[in-house]
């Protein structure tokens, strides 16, 4: 075999290019724009997300709350029922009415039994699904303010929807997204 050498072993070469675009019809002007209304839409998206998960967790909140009541509403009747059941015992007793009364009146109970018991399970559940919501842990106890206030808004009908739809998220996304694409076409 022949060796050929052809200069030092270290040969280094650079090369460097600048390219400066002097008339793009207005693409580059036109892909930043878009690229901006698509960065507003992805903002829009994420603030209606937000609004979702809040009314989610208010939602939650608003059924534990009504669950409670009904719990409560079930022990007052157990209570009202068994006060009932041993005024029918004691008439049963000096044979003043039949033993059916005093079986339609225990049915009655067990119905409130099984209500009272539906309303644990649905707090349970609620309760469950709140802190998941709220990403916090399952064995986390909370507690709910039960006092539900109703304020009157002072807004007029046409002006709530005026507001909705000029401030909606949703709509905000959609009107971004519209206006990223057509900045893409003019590109």
């Amino acid at each position: 075999p022949i060796k050929l050498k052809f200069g030092d072993y270290h040969n280094y070469a650079f090369d460097f290019t600048v390219t400066q675009a002097l008339y793009t019809g207005g693409q580059l002007s036109s892909n930043i724009k878009a690229a901006g209304k698509s960065l507003e839409a992805q903002k829009s998206s994420a603030k209606a997300d937000k609004n979702n998960l809040v009314y989610q967790i208010k939602q939650n909140c608003y059924n534990i709350v009504s669950a409670k009541q009904k719990h409560q509403v079930a022990e007052l009747s157990i209570d009202l029922i068994d006060a009932h059941l041993k005024d029918l015992n004691n008439m049963y007793n000096q044979g003043l009415i039949p033993k059916n009364e005093i079986l339609k009146v225990e049915i009655k109970k067990a119905e409130m039994e099984l209500l009272l018991n539906q309303a644990d399970n649905a707090i349970a559940l609620l309760k469950s699904s709140l802190l998941s919501l709220m990403g916090l842990d399952l064995n986390t106890e909370i507690q709910i303010d039960e006092s539900l206030e109703f304020a009157p808004s002072s807004q007029s009908q046409g002006d709530a929807n005026t507001a909705a739809q000029k401030f909606r998220p949703e709509l905000q996304t959609i009107r971004h997204n519209i206006d990223a694409l057509s900045f893409m076409i003019k590109s």
